[in-house]
């Protein structure tokens, strides 16, 4: 899954990745050049599968938040105000055993 934010407030689109490969989530920044700078990841725990992700002012802490779904290990992350290339916190939500968070919570 991917999603487009402005995570360092530059006026440029920036993009969030799951990787479910890698149990992690990464940031590209964009330079302004039609490219994207090198990748900060953050993991999403062992074994998470983070399947999709939305991108959202989702505490309305006027900084761009990244929720993602982790189907394997039933939780939903909230990465909580992204400045100066990290996170100010991470919060883990338990969706109940065997409910895989999928897409569906976003809606």
């Amino acid at each position: 899954s991917v999603s487009v934010g402005d995570f360092n407030k530059d006026n440029l689109s920036d993009i969030a990745i799951a990787s479910t490969a890698h149990t992690n989530i990464s940031l590209r920044l964009g330079s302004g050049r039609g490219t994207f700078e090198g990748e900060i990841i953050y993991s999403t725990g062992l074994g998470s599968y983070p399947q999709y992700l939305s991108v959202d002012d989702f505490d309305n802490g006027n900084f761009t938040d990244i929720l993602v779904a982790n189907s394997r290990n039933d939780s939903i992350i909230l990465l909580v105000e992204y400045r100066n290339r990290t996170f100010a916190r991470q919060e883990t939500y338990l969706t109940g055993n065997g409910s895989h968070p999928n897409s569906n919570f976003f809606w």
